[in-house]
């Protein structure tokens, strides 16, 4: 759903739709090599930051609209990896306490250039590998570290 910033005019709605048809545009021409931020500045450069009222409105609608297509995730593995399910419980359990991961997701979701789908991505693929390693505990006074070996996940 496109969410138009309050109090523009039809005129201008219809402006910020043609920025946000030309960042389409955009995309299909560089085909998806591109970021979401470097089409905006690109079209906020050309003549559309020059014809809306406010060219940071229209920037911000952009940047909450305009999405890069990402390619689904694949994971492939050796037919001698077993397929743990350590992660999934382990994630489960420690949802809170994935510090690593909630810091890089909290760093990524503030650059404009990641949407919310690339981010996600990198989440799901991640869980996707993970769970093939096998994992063991080591436990020491201060610290339980859970470590993973490719090599102890093939039967």
């Amino acid at each position: 759903m496109i969410t138009y910033p309050e109090g523009i005019s039809n005129s201008e709605i219809g402006l910020y739709l043609a920025a946000f048809e030309k960042c389409r545009e955009l995309i299909k021409e560089k085909n998806n090599q591109i970021t979401s931020e470097e089409i905006i500045d690109e079209v906020i450069a050309s003549k559309w930051g020059r014809v809306v009222d406010n060219p940071e409105h229209l920037r911000e609608f952009l940047r909450a609209e305009v999405k890069v297509p990402i390619d689904p995730i694949h994971t492939m593995a050796d037919k001698r990896i077993k397929d743990s399910k350590w992660f999934v419980e382990y994630k489960k359990n420690n949802i809170g306490n994935l510090e690593y991961w909630t810091r890089y997701y909290n760093y990524l979701r503030t650059k404009p250039s990641w949407s919310l789908d690339a981010i996600t991505d990198i989440d799901d693929s991640t869980d996707a590998y993970l769970p093939r390693l096998k994992s063991f505990d080591i436990c020491s006074k201060h610290v339980n570290v859970r470590l993973v070996s490719i090599k102890d996940s093939l039967l």
